[in-house]
């Protein structure tokens, strides 16, 4: 039971950290949207769920406790432990069949999760009839109650034997959960349902929860094993006791479960250069008979690659060299199954580029995760994955929360020329953003990308590319901060796809050359009139976000126009316009 609760316990959701301003991200950058900052959003409050809002009848004979009903719970934005209550008579626990007792905690770490099963039972010590609520708290949220009444009777009547006269469906696929409705006489709350083998001789199935509906009718989730060959069970229900029992003929009424072959049902990322790690998840991705286990494999539109981590319910491969855009098969000895959509091959991505796709860190305690381009110390700080809380392009992103910075560990050589990032907030929440910064000494010493003061970006609740001209040389690294300052607090925020174009020295650099430029219009649709550079006129270029050349260098006369492709992508780019005297860039908004 630890283990399931384990496996449903959330992530601990945390706050927000920096991110860059400046424009978007060019419309020409490979297949992923660039970095992008958001506008953190009011923290989400604190709250517990509980279903269903009250139980069955309990009932039970002195002396006896009464079977265990269920109770699923669920969290949101926690910061403590749960505490279950039992009302006189009655017992919780957090583990099936043990652990009962009046009250029991529940140590969660995530913050949020879902479907965690309390349990609940009548405790039979006493004579009487017993009600009362089971009460959930946690600290900072509302708490919650689920109804329970039950009575302790003097040993008088014993439960009966349960029987199965039938089953819908009799067959299903190995591999697959199904729900089975189990119909036949004298079923009580608390009655079990066991498959026991008939056919090939072993375990190969898994029952439960059984769901008691009537005296004649239950459900039972039947998960049959993924396997090559078809397996058969005896269907038995049991009482629970005093008396209790069951009394179904062995072979009276059976559930077949047939070799099936894989099936997908979703994978990600979609799209992504050669070398990306991507997850499957299905059913029979992994098969086994009686003495073989069968991993699946993985081809992308034809190409093989090699499997990873596989398993019953999913597989994890990365890319193969020589892969194209197309369908992802997965084959096992059962069958074959093809994505319903195609996963896109993109072109690798060149320079300095981080997209916390490779990476794992599930706690804000500062630590150094080793991501794509190297090192990266996170402080207050970790790799979210969310999905509709955390804003990513892919299915990762960092999220800062107060006080919290993102740093480089070691340097990139050949300088900065643009920094781009792309930012949010997290979830619903307002109210932050980052500031962008870099190094040219090892880390000793950062300095604000912001030009001359400017206040950092407002960020959203989406996902958007930001810039940043850093033009510095040698070995640089950057760090990224939160503008919220109080460390371990909300607001937080998302940053996501960070690229750092290399540094170009230009011999006719000056700062702040050119001071009669003008250039309009801006935005602009199919072209751009550039004046104010003197009679010889300009070498005129247009580059993206990354700093690389997307049109261009012309030579434009004063007065004359930079005519824009109709094929130019909308987006936004960098103007650099150079004469004998010195050069500008600038930003300008492509239509």
């Amino acid at each position: 039971m630890k283990q399931l609760i384990t496996r449903y316990s959330a992530l601990l959701l945390g706050l927000s950290t920096l991110l860059l301003s400046t424009p978007a991200k060019s419309a020409a950058l490979t297949s992923r949207s660039s970095p992008s900052l958001a506008l953190l959003r009011q923290p989400t409050a604190a709250s517990l769920t509980a279903t269903p809002s009250s139980l069955a009848a309990f009932t039970t004979m002195i002396g006896t406790a009464s079977p265990q009903q269920g109770i699923y719970v669920g969290g949101t934005e926690l910061t403590g432990p749960v505490t279950a209550t039992a009302p006189a008579g009655f017992e919780v626990s957090w583990t099936s069949g043990a652990s009962f007792g009046t009250s029991q905690i529940l140590t969660q770490s995530g913050g949020t999760f879902a479907n965690v099963p309390l349990y609940v039972r009548l405790t039979g010590t006493t004579l009487g009839v017993y009600s009362g609520n089971v009460t959930l708290t946690s600290p900072g949220a509302a708490p919650q109650v689920v109804a329970v009444t039950g009575t302790v009777t003097a040993i008088t009547n014993y439960n009966p034997v349960a029987t199965v006269t039938s089953i819908a469906p009799s067959t299903g696929k190995a591999g697959i959960p199904t729900v089975v409705d189990i119909y036949g006489t004298s079923f009580v709350p608390g009655v079990t349902v066991s498959l026991d083998p008939i056919l090939n001789s072993s375990a190969y199935f898994a029952v439960g929860p059984t769901t008691f509906i009537s005296s004649t009718h239950v459900t039972a989730l039947v998960r049959p094993k993924a396997v090559t060959i078809t397996i058969s069970g005896s269907v038995t229900a049991s009482n629970p006791g005093p008396g209790g029992g069951g009394s179904t003929p062995p072979t009276t009424v059976v559930y077949t479960a047939l070799a099936s072959p894989p099936v997908i049902t979703t994978f990600s990322p979609t799209s992504g250069p050669v070398g990306t790690r991507v997850h499957i998840e299905g059913y029979n991705i992994f098969v086994s008979d009686r003495s073989t286990t069968y991993n699946s494999s993985v081809s992308f539109n034809g190409t093989a690659a090699g499997v990873l981590g596989p398993a019953d319910t999913y597989v994890d491969v990365n890319v193969p060299t020589g892969a194209t855009t197309g369908f992802i098969t997965v084959t096992n000895p059962n069958g074959g199954a093809v994505t319903a959509i195609p996963f896109v091959v993109t072109t690798p991505r060149t320079g300095f580029f981080e997209d916390f796709e490779l990476g794992t860190k599930t706690a804000y305690a500062a630590a150094s995760v080793q991501l794509h381009s190297g090192g990266w110390t996170f402080g207050e700080a970790l790799i979210g994955t969310t999905t509709g809380a955390d804003k990513f392009n892919d299915t990762r992103s960092a999220r800062l929360r107060g006080g919290g910075t993102l740093e480089m560990d070691t340097d990139k050589p050949n300088g900065a020329g643009v920094v781009t990032v792309s930012a949010a907030t997290y979830g619903s929440e307002t109210g932050v953003s980052f500031v962008p910064e870099i190094s040219t000494d090892g880390g000793i010493t950062y300095s604000s990308l912001l030009v001359n003061g400017a206040a950092p970006p407002v960020l959203t609740g989406t996902l958007t590319p930001y810039s940043f001209v850093a033009n510095r040389g040698g070995n640089v690294r950057l760090r990224f901060s939160s503008t919220n300052p109080a460390a371990t607090t909300n607001p937080r925020c998302n940053l996501d796809d960070i690229g750092i174009s290399d540094y170009v020295a230009l011999a006719t650099a000056r700062p702040g050359g050119l001071p009669a430029l003008q250039f309009f219009p801006n935005p602009a649709h199919d072209h751009i009139v550039i004046t104010g550079t003197g009679a010889a006129g300009a070498q005129v270029s247009l580059l993206d976000m990354l700093g690389r050349p997307v049109l261009g260098p012309n030579t434009i006369p004063s007065g004359q126009a930079l005519p824009l492709p109709a094929t130019l992508p909308a987006g936004v780019y960098l103007l650099r316009v150079q004469t004998a005297t010195g050069q500008r860039i600038e930003r300008v908004v492509k239509e």
